[in-house]
């Protein structure tokens, strides 16, 4: 069962969404909220995977909603209705963390078909918007190899995919700091240090938080020469492999790499 929170400027509104929504056997609609304080409070009292936000929520409501969702329920995904067709406004809300959107003139139905398909990890874009994202990716993916200070012939590709919020985690990882710890030390939620945690084994392709320090070692070796300095980089000072570290690694990424 999908559990929806519908966050709409007026009751009319949430009232017809909820009155289609229903007719469905895997979606329940848990509760209303027509405000940003609303939307906290319904948040607080049950549980939910979907939130569908209004574009046009007044006061930047739509904005707020979602800087809530993605800094204190990890687990919650975002899905804009009533979205304007305009590139950049998509890709700006997409930055913002929401996994999906309904533009206006869209049916009851594809909203629907994009719940369930968010709620199933899937991101459902027009060819145009991904276009637009695709070279957005491309212009961070050079502008985080500037920040980090790092010669771009020597960079790893998945390193580069890493946020400079999950730098920081990933310092932290490798000195040993527990989940709890980082989340005093960074000032934020235990629960959204898991979720950059998984994102960062994911990204590394490792299964642990053991490898992924091991890794970040290893960049750190490979690129003593291409750094301006430590203090110029967002990652960690990280010490060196040792034989047995580098070997192991190297073990398990050739592994992958031979066909079946």
């Amino acid at each position: 069962m999908i559990r929806l929170l519908l966050v709409q400027p007026t009751r009319m509104t949430c009232e017809l969404f909820a009155a289609v929504l229903r007719e469905e056997p895997d979606l329940q609609v848990v509760d209303f909220a027509h405000s940003v304080n609303e939307m906290v409070d319904k948040l607080r009292r049950h549980k939910c995977d979907v939130v569908l936000i209004d574009f046009s929520l007044p006061d930047k409501g739509m904005l707020s909603c979602m800087h809530h969702i993605h800094q204190n329920e990890d687990d919650v995904k975002v899905i804009i209705t009533g979205m304007v067709k305009s590139n950049n406004v998509v890709l700006h809300c997409v930055e913002e963390g929401i996994a999906g959107y309904v533009y206006h003139e869209e049916s009851l139905g594809d909203l629907v078909k994009k719940i369930r398909a968010v709620y199933d990890d899937e991101f459902m874009l027009c060819p145009q918007v991904a276009a637009t994202l695709m070279a957005r990716v491309a212009e961070l993916k050079q502008m985080t190899k500037e920040l980090y200070g790092i010669r771009a012939e020597h960079i790893d590709d998945m390193f580069a995919e890493l946020t400079p919020r999950e730098w920081e985690v990933l310092q932290l990882v490798e000195k040993g700091l527990s989940n709890d710890a980082i989340a005093k030390e960074l000032v934020i939620e235990t629960g959204t240090v898991k979720n950059h945690v998984h994102n960062i084994l994911s990204k590394l392709d490792v299964h642990c938080r053991e490898q992924a320090a091991i890794l970040a070692r290893q960049l750190h070796v490979s690129n003593t020469n291409g750094l301006a300095s430590d203090s110029n980089h967002s990652g960690a000072k990280l010490p060196h492999l040792n034989k047995l570290e580098t070997l192991q690694i190297e073990r398990q990424h050739a592994q992958k790499t031979i066909p079946s």
